[in-house]
């Protein structure tokens, strides 16, 4: 699987990358094509908080939130499972994705991660656990 630097349109309206932790507002962007600002707006009012600190996305309103953007959830590990899905090519289906990792977020396009770094590795050198993708059903 290929990685690709994108940083969803941010950087037209933020400078700097200090301190930022706003990849679930920039996941959503890059896979759903939307704007930056119009996902970021959109997470501010719905989640009540701002995506630049990072947002807690297991309220049902941002689950709400992601149906509205033609989201569907899917989930790849359980409690118990011994099932693993990585960041790997054929592990992941075609179509945009929001990869849900153990703190955080990062787009997948058609096989391309697409993030402001490549997630792909833990820091032990092993392929990260995905634990679900919201899939865009256009």
């Amino acid at each position: 699987m290929e990685y690709i630097y994108d940083d969803g349109g941010r950087s037209l309206y933020f400078k700097g990358r200090s301190g930022v932790r706003d990849c679930v507002c920039r996941s959503i962007t890059i896979a759903s094509g939307r704007d930056y600002k119009e996902i970021y707006d959109l997470l501010f009012k719905t989640m009540g908080e701002t995506p630049r600190g990072g947002v807690f996305t297991g309220k049902p309103k941002f689950k709400r939130m992601m149906v509205s953007l033609g989201f569907r959830w899917v989930a790849t590990s359980g409690i118990g499972s011994h099932q693993a899905v990585h960041l790997l090519r054929g592990e992941l289906p075609e179509g945009r994705l929001v990869c849900v990792m153990a703190g955080h977020y990062t787009a997948v396009i058609d096989n391309q991660v697409r993030d402001t770094f490549d997630p792909r590795m833990n820091d032990y050198g092993q392929f990260r656990k995905i634990y679900g993708y919201w899939i865009l059903d256009r």
